[in-house]
């Protein structure tokens, strides 16, 4: 595993979280329920922010892997 792999991984994942409520969301609202905490209701309103979120997540995770490249 790369220098920064778990770090990736776990960016990968929140993206991959962000982009399925981005991508369901179209036209209507989705809750959410995250552990511990209490249900949240996400609408349209949000998407514009979860697409930005999503972006800068993969600006994040393709950073770290040009910079692990570079130390292989």
């Amino acid at each position: 595993m790369t220098k920064h792999g778990l770090i990736i991984e776990e960016l990968e994942r929140e993206r991959a979280n962000i982009d399925k409520l981005w991508e369901g969301l179209g036209t209507r609202q989705v809750r959410v329920h995250p552990p511990g905490g209490a249900e949240v209701l996400v609408t349209t309103k949000y998407a514009d922010g979860l697409r930005q979120a999503s972006d800068a997540l993969n600006k994040a995770i393709q950073a770290l892997k040009n910079v692990g490249a570079g130390h292989d």
